[in-house]
């Protein structure tokens, strides 16, 4: 699945390709990238697992731990 990266801060439309991705994924295994993997990735990956119900912190701590080069992007963050 593609993603527009060039969204900014768009909630609106970070909201809609985080739900289009848990749709796609019921209990499949994901891979999400960006062109670094330092922190477009990485809050994605947060906004999907806080959708799916955990809390944002652990979600955040769960990545670091996964990438340790995650520097996730704060704007991208306080979207959610």
């Amino acid at each position: 699945m593609d993603f527009n990266d060039g969204y900014g801060n768009d909630v609106k439309k970070w909201n809609e390709r985080a739900n289009k991705i848990i749709k796609k994924l019921s209990s499949k295994k994901v891979v999400i990238f960006c062109g670094a993997g330092i922190s477009r990735s990485n809050a994605m990956a947060v906004t999907i697992l806080v959708k799916l119900g955990m809390d944002k912190e652990a979600a955040i701590n769960m990545i670091r731990k996964k990438v340790p080069i995650a520097q996730m992007d704060q704007d991208l963050l306080a979207l959610f």
